[in-house]
């Protein structure tokens, strides 16, 4: 998570929307648990952290790697400018 400059606080995450529905191979379901691969999406709160909304989708692709896009990191590289790094399964950034 970042703080950006006008106080709004800035989080990363990964997880399944409605839909999200391509097995990750590897993984077996286990009582009643399904794994599906992963969306990395950006969520901002403006009220310190009390509420948040959905931003963005940064990389969901049902092809790419493992598990998909998952992990993320951000960074605030100035100027506007953030750059996301997530992994897309098991050793591979």
């Amino acid at each position: 998570m970042l703080e950006l400059a006008d106080g709004t606080l800035l989080l990363v995450t990964y997880g399944n929307f409605v839909g999200d529905r391509v097995p990750i191979e590897g993984f077996v379901p286990t009582k009643g648990e399904n794994w599906f691969k992963y969306r990395t999406y950006l969520m901002a709160s403006t009220d310190q952290g009390a509420s948040w909304k959905y931003r963005s989708t940064i990389a969901y692709d049902a092809k790419t790697g493992q598990e998909s896009f998952c992990e993320p990191g951000l960074a605030d590289l100035g100027n506007g400018e953030l750059l996301v790094v997530m992994r897309t399964g098991r050793y591979a950034p």
